[in-house]
């Protein structure tokens, strides 16, 4: 039998702000690694700062959402861009801001399911968030807001994990409906119980296919998609090599029309 703890939580928290007791952990303990997301970063350089949209100012403002505890353009020093990193956790968004260094780059707590921004910005940057969104209602709202984020001919980049038919997870995982479960027992979170078993959502794997049309169905236009099945996402925080049964990563860059 699996007991469910009780912690000092507000009951019914929502599946996604588990990400803040992530990062009260990672900093009790000092684990942080600062080192940026290299793929994140590839995918910026090869196909996004060509196509960087710039205001008269010859400025691009860039949300980057999911930002966690650095911005992916902390250390990239590019004078063209002024960025907000938002994120669900305030132990993300508070450790971010100390380390920040980078006068271009600020930082505020913002749940991108409840962001009120009105055509603020020139691209919107995804840092592998969409897929830790698992509910199809939370999805549908957050590329609502970031499509209402962007001025006219702004621009949505997206790196997010897809399916292939050869993916399989470890044991302690769970996969159902294009959505991977993790062993959870905190009750204070929305959990779903498998055979009796409590297991937080953690991972929205949807194929191309459906992620496409998610993103034309908010409102887009697709002018780059890819799907490199040589390029795998860790679905979870629990090892750091890849593996050939992960998920692939698809990479898509849409406009605002």
């Amino acid at each position: 039998m699996i007991e469910c703890i009780e912690e000092n939580y507000p009951k019914h928290m929502k599946y996604y702000q588990s990400y803040e007791k992530v990062y009260q952990d990672l900093r009790k303990n000092n684990h942080f690694n600062p080192l940026p997301n290299i793929s994140l970063v590839d995918f910026f350089k090869q196909e996004v700062k060509s196509r960087l949209p710039l205001n008269d100012q010859g400025l691009c403002d860039l949300l980057e959402i999911g930002c966690g505890a650095k911005s992916l353009f902390h250390d990239l020093n590019d004078s063209q861009l002024k960025v907000l990193g938002i994120d669900i956790s305030k132990s993300a968004i508070s450790w971010a801001q100390e380390l920040n260094k980078n006068e271009d780059i600020k930082y505020l707590n913002q749940d991108v399911c409840e962001m009120n921004f009105k055509e603020e910005f020139d691209l919107v940057f995804d840092g592998h968030l969409l897929h830790c969104l698992t509910s199809d209602e939370d999805r549908k709202t957050s590329l609502e807001n970031i499509y209402n984020s962007l001025r006219p001919n702004g621009l949505f980049v997206l790196e997010t994990m897809t399916a292939h038919k050869n993916m399989s997870f470890e044991e302690k995982l769970h996969f159902e409906n294009n959505i991977l479960y993790r062993l959870f027992t905190n009750v204070g979170y929305d959990l779903k119980f498998i055979d009796g078993v409590p297991y937080l959502p953690i991972r929205k794997i949807k194929t191309a296919m459906d992620v496409e049309q998610e993103i034309i169905q908010a409102g887009f236009q697709i002018i780059y998609l890819y799907v490199f099945g040589n390029r795998k996402i860790i679905p979870y925080e629990g090892r750091s090599v890849p593996l050939l049964s992960d998920p692939d990563s698809l990479r898509l860059i849409a406009i605002k029309k």
